[in-house]
């Protein structure tokens, strides 16, 4: 697996050659919140409007589980490099490098939105305010300009746990390891997906509802010496591919389907078939080379909206919303803003912590 990974690109936005990264996931990071940028222009002022046939594909569910599968996928493949070279994991270090990952470029927005709200232009209500400074906003999501924080809650929730069963078990009983990931996508979630529609009848914006998409690109990590092993050919591949997202979203969305198997499943953009049609795609990107997808993902220009995606996802949605903010909220302008404020925090908060994050990272 190391030859399959050892990838070098001169970064845009980073400015020098970076080592080791995995080929594509930065052009996959890009897809995943341009389809998150799209799907909420849908709620904007403008109301953007999408013919049917774009539906199913500009879909921010499936954008945000690209994300997720991508992180579970990329935090088991960096665990497992630290469990190899130093035969443990320091779970100090990692909480740490989550934290300075995580957190600024969160609480920066939070700020701005404090200054905003207290110069009048807009509001979040004190329970809001409690739930998202607490990086607790699955609990409680009304929508609005925070709710996409949901999934910073979902995956710091995730990560609370997973490094504690991954030093435990993947030395000792790696079998145990992918027992229990299996157990969390095929029962654990699922289960919760019945309870939850049939007693709480919350949003499906939280970790007991989402949390298989993370296990799947965790899986697949442990895995991926077996995944590539099985050879198949590439339109084969992609027929599989789209064969699942088809049956997402068409047998998932009938009226007169059984409700017990959507519910298990999950809606469209989020159920079963989705998610392992994303570990099937990111398969495809990484190791199908010398391709025109290959290439695409491998841009300088995903690479660069990659890069930045995090911070795209954090201030796309004020500029996405409804609220009457002038024109910064109104097309082609909140496109505009949407960029200049995250290429600011990017470069003004995200680039300096991510510095200071690698002095955790040997």
């Amino acid at each position: 697996m190391k030859d399959a990974f050892a990838f070098t690109y001169f970064s845009p936005v980073l400015k020098m050659p970076v080592k080791n990264i995995i080929p594509s996931l930065y052009g996959l990071r890009a897809i995943s919140v341009l389809l998150v940028v799209a799907y909420h222009l849908e709620n904007s002022r403008d109301q953007v409007s999408y013919p049917a046939w774009m539906k199913p594909i500009l879909n921010g569910h499936l954008g945000v589980n690209i994300f997720f599968v991508i992180s579970g996928f990329i935090i088991t493949i960096l665990l497992k490099k630290e469990m190899d070279r130093n035969g443990d994991i320091s779970l100090a270090k990692f909480y740490t490098r989550r934290v300075l990952r995580i957190f600024p470029a969160y609480y920066f927005l939070l700020l701005i939105y404090f200054i905003l709200q207290i110069s009048g232009l807009i509001f979040i209500d004190r329970t809001d305010w409690i739930f998202s400074l607490t990086l607790l906003k699955q609990f409680h999501n009304p929508g609005g300009i925070t709710g996409h924080l949901w999934t910073i809650s979902a995956e710091e929730i995730f990560y609370i746990f997973y490094p504690l069963a991954f030093t435990a078990l993947y030395r000792k009983n790696k079998k145990l390891l992918n027992c229990l990931l299996v157990l969390v996508i095929l029962i654990l979630v699922p289960l919760a997906r019945l309870i939850n529609t049939g007693t709480f009848n919350t949003f499906a914006f939280n970790i007991f509802m989402r949390g298989d998409a993370i296990a799947i690109g965790c899986l697949l990590a442990l895995n991926y010496d077996r995944a590539v092993a099985v050879k198949i050919n590439r339109y084969a591949a992609i027929g599989v591919v789209v064969s699942l997202l088809i049956l997402s979203n068409i047998f998932l969305q009938l009226e007169d389907s059984d409700q017990t198997i959507k519910t298990l499943l999950g809606a469209s953009g989020w159920s079963l078939p989705d998610n392992l049609a994303i570990a099937i795609l990111l398969v495809i990107s990484i190791e199908q080379k010398n391709t025109i997808w290959h290439k695409l993902l491998n841009s300088k220009p995903m690479i660069f909206i990659g890069t930045i995606s995090y911070s795209i996802y954090l201030w796309q949605q004020i500029f996405t919303s409804n609220l009457d903010l002038g024109k910064i909220n109104l097309l082609p302008f909140n496109l505009l803003f949407i960029f200049i404020a995250s290429a600011l925090s990017y470069s003004l908060i995200e680039k300096p912590f991510l510095k200071f994050k690698e002095r955790f990272s040997r």
